[in-house]
């Protein structure tokens, strides 16, 4: 059951935007552990699952409201999975996308190395349409992450990311996602 109440506030890291150097194994205790909040970027009124997890990705992640690029989980080591996250760029792993709060609502610039920050892993999240959106995002439909951190139809045996709640036919451009919460396999086939 996830806790309602949040390790540091949303929209922001556990280092405090930088104030405090944290290291690879600084508040290990809190990574992977989910929360529940309510949906206040969307205005669906929906429940929002985040999970907790550590920047592992060697370097500082850049925010922007340009384009948000999904995260996959690092598999480092057998206890990263789930944990901590990197750049996304094997095309259908298990991802997740990082909470809209940081982009729409905080004005974070840059989550540190080792910080830890919140991905959606249950409910609503902008994400981008592929480069190519070809073929186009249809609602309703499984959409999986490409090499490039964004989404793109699902592809039978593909990580499910979440269903599209609206087509989007124009490349790298922002939709709403339903994240599915865990991990699932795509059973379509184009």
């Amino acid at each position: 059951m996830p806790s309602k109440q949040l390790p540091f506030p949303r929209g922001d890291t556990r280092s405090y935007r930088g104030l405090v150097t944290l290291s690879d194994t600084t508040f290990k205790d809190i990574e992977g552990r989910l929360f529940e909040v309510e949906d206040t970027v969307h205005g669906t009124g929906l429940p929002v699952i985040l999970r907790c997890v550590k920047n592992d990705e060697g370097g500082d992640i850049t925010i922007s409201t340009a384009k948000k690029i999904l995260r996959e989980f690092a598999t480092t080591s057998d206890t990263d999975w789930g944990r901590r996250m990197i750049e996304g760029t094997n095309a259908h792993a298990v991802a997740k996308p990082i909470d809209d709060y940081y982009a729409e609502t905080s004005g974070l610039a840059t989550i540190p190395e080792d910080d830890l920050y919140y991905v959606v892993e249950d409910g609503p999240c902008y994400a981008y349409s592929d480069a190519d959106a070809n073929p186009a995002i249809v609602a309703g439909q499984a959409v999986s992450m490409d090499a490039d951190g964004a989404c793109l139809i699902s592809v039978a045996g593909a990580a499910v990311v979440g269903t599209a709640t609206e087509s989007e036919t124009i490349s790298n451009t922002k939709f709403l996602l339903m994240v599915k919460a865990g991990v699932q396999d795509s059973d379509t086939a184009g």
